[in-house]
């Protein structure tokens, strides 16, 4: 443990020299029963119409908040150690959001049906889905505090004063530059503007909000006369809005994101107790190589589900 304070607006714990008890040993874990407790609540609202006039339909809100330790980002006890974050250090975890704690959630559809015939019945029916892709941690790319782990949440500066830049080294960008960059990116960010003058919280940022909408349509033909036999024929078309625009339905991803923790500063030198650390941006383009862009996955594409179903 540490009692120095590092100097300046981020005053959290700091290590001089090794922060290691043993250079004999690499690494050793020790493990205790919490006297924190991690809670987990969800509250459900729901409305329904039964079928009216061939339409029925629902739509659903659901609320979710869940806090604890650790979210045990690891296969094995070091790695789900050294793989969280924190402000100070990882041996004094504090409650904070679980990464699976997506705080809202709407679901929703509307159908129509129709009788064609005694025998033939059409159904089409639109479903919609919308949530936060996840949670987000913002680092830094470093060790800021001299503990050994680069697992540094960001102290989040109330103005440009509280935060120290130097030149990038290929000369591409001034120490001031590089500081306005930086400042005009948190007043643009929500979730850091509400914590300026603060520490960033694990998983405390939410990712990009994704609506996604699928179309059914069912064809039911009946054999006989009480409908106890028949076929449907249906079609299902996922993520339908993707099919106007490539840019919508998409989950979004970011270079930098690493198992949900997003570096956003390089450490040149790490802060002390007499001096302040000393920083520059994870790259001379920042503002675009921070930028969220669609993820190159198969769920971010439109597709279509052919199926056929024998009734009896």
């Amino acid at each position: 443990d540490s009692d120095l304070k590092m100097f300046g607006s981020d005053n959290r714990t700091v290590w001089e020299g090794s922060p290691n008890v043993s250079n004999d040993i690499a690494a050793a874990m020790l493990f205790t029963n919490t006297t924190k407790k991690g809670y987990s609540t969800q509250l459900t609202a729901q409305l329904t119409k039964n079928m009216t006039n061939g339409f029925s339909g629902m739509i659903a809100y659901t609320y979710s908040i869940s806090k604890d330790l650790t979210s045990n980002p690891g296969s094995a006890a070091y790695s789900a150690w050294n793989s969280s974050t924190a402000v100070n250090s990882l041996n004094d975890e504090e409650l904070g959001y679980s990464v699976f704690s997506v705080p809202h959630r709407v679901v929703g559809d509307i159908s129509y049906r129709t009788d064609i015939t005694k025998h033939l019945a059409q159904t089409i029916s639109l479903y919609y889905e919308g949530q936060h892709n996840g949670r987000i941690s913002y680092i830094y790319n470093g060790d800021v505090n001299g503990d050994g782990m680069e697992a540094d949440l960001i102290y989040v500066p109330k103005s440009a004063d509280e935060i120290n830049f130097v030149d990038m080294p290929d000369g591409s960008m001034t120490a001031e530059e590089q500081k306005e960059v930086f400042m005009n990116y948190i007043n643009n960010n929500k979730y850091l503007k509400s914590r300026m003058g603060n520490y960033a919280e694990r998983f405390g940022g939410l990712q990009k909000w994704v609506n996604e909408f699928n179309v059914r349509l069912a064809e039911d033909i009946y054999f006989g006369t009480d409908h106890r036999y028949g076929i449907q024929i249906t079609a299902d078309i996922l993520n339908v809005a993707n099919m106007i625009n490539s840019n919508w339905g998409c989950y979004y991803t970011n270079k930098w994101l690493n198992y949900q923790n997003l570096a956003l500063l390089n450490v040149v030198d790490k802060g002390t107790s007499t001096t302040a650390p000393t920083f520059t941006l994870r790259s001379n383009d920042f503002e675009n190589d921070v930028e969220w862009t669609p993820a190159k996955v198969a769920s971010n594409c439109w597709g279509v589900l052919l199926g056929l179903r024998l009734i009896f």
